[in-house]
């Protein structure tokens, strides 16, 4: 029943808000475990820990008890973990149905009804990274009377929280262009330590180095295609955990002298306006040869002279015709 749900030897199962493992199986062999205070590592980081559980005779009173999370730091936190009875179906506080089955397999045979499992989660602190969860120390369920609680799965789920830097990088240039080089460099690390380098939004491995008296550098070649922009980068310790962090820009080169052909332009517009306008002819003849330019310049002195000689002729006319009418 549980397999035409997808929960099946090794499978993976989507909870409420974590993905559980199922556990891997042969029919027969024992795959969930009575929560009896056994500690069960369990590895990762995020902001929840789920179990699917079910409870017996866990009605009317569900079955809960007290466990614990130990973090990688050698820090705990406790938990309270409740679950109700798969056969009278009713939910403890703080969890919901996981699955339903409408059979189950007895010893004498297949028993129907409906049947549930249940999941619960409990917080974790989202800035660690879980070692281990030690189970409720809940009475063994030997008798058939006394309520237990079995345990199916568990799971880690929820975003890890965003490192807080503890210190910054400094960065070589804080403007760069695409094809530039840049060294990142930070200190705080352990002597020796191995430091990654990571540049984001899109991480881009930078690489690793070793601390020296706990200092660490990176060098990177900006790509070409880099996107333009401010980034982040960040320097990691293998062992210390430590996390720096700062921010760079990435500008465009600036252009090559000549580019976009200035004074080819500016010349051809000139020209142009010659055509146009007086204000332009000296472009006008600024392009043509000497021969022509001296050419055209001494036609208009010629002319010039020829105009200003007919008016000296014409006032002598004028003149000389006043004074015969003053003898007349």
């Amino acid at each position: 029943m549980l397999k035409e749900k997808g929960i099946q030897s090794g499978a993976t199962v989507q909870g409420g808000k974590v993905t559980y493992t199922w556990p891997e199986f042969t029919p027969g062999e024992k795959n969930a475990v009575w929560a009896g205070g056994q500690s069960i590592a369990v590895d990762g980081q995020g902001d929840s820990l789920g179990f699917v559980t079910i409870g017996v005779n866990a009605y009317p009173t569900a079955v809960s008890g007290k466990g614990s999370v130990t973090y990688t730091d050698g820090t705990t936190s406790s938990f309270t973990l409740a679950t109700g009875d798969y056969y009278y179906n009713n939910l403890a506080t703080g969890s919901s149905i996981f699955a339903t089955m409408s059979y189950r397999n007895t010893p004498t045979g297949k028993g129907t009804g409906k049947f549930s499992l249940f999941e619960s989660t409990v917080p974790l602190d989202d800035t660690k990274t879980v070692a281990f969860v030690t189970l409720p120390a809940l009475p063994a369920y030997s008798d058939g009377k006394t309520p237990g609680m079995l345990v199916l799965a568990m799971g880690i789920g929820g975003a890890a929280a965003e490192p807080t830097p503890d210190g910054p990088v400094t960065v070589s240039e804080p403007k760069v262009h695409p094809g530039d080089k840049v060294t990142f460099s930070a200190e705080g690390f352990y002597d020796s330590e191995r430091v990654t380098g990571t540049v984001h939004s899109d991480p881009i491995d930078l690489g690793a180095t070793n601390a020296t008296a706990g200092k660490a550098s990176l060098t990177w070649t900006v790509p070409a295609d880099f996107e333009l922009g401010s980034h982040e980068v960040t320097l990691t310790g293998a062992d210390s955990g430590a996390v720096m962090q700062s921010t760079f820009d990435v500008v465009a080169a600036p252009s090559e002298p000549g580019d976009g052909g200035d004074g080819g332009t500016s010349g051809g517009s000139t020209g142009s306006g010659g055509s146009t306008g007086g204000g332009s002819s000296a472009g006008s003849h600024g392009a043509a040869s000497d021969d022509s330019s001296l050419a055209s310049t001494g036609s208009d002195i010629t002319v010039g002279a020829s105009l200003a000689a007919l008016a000296l002729l014409s006032g002598a006319g004028m003149l000389a015709a006043r004074r015969r009418r003053r003898k007349a």
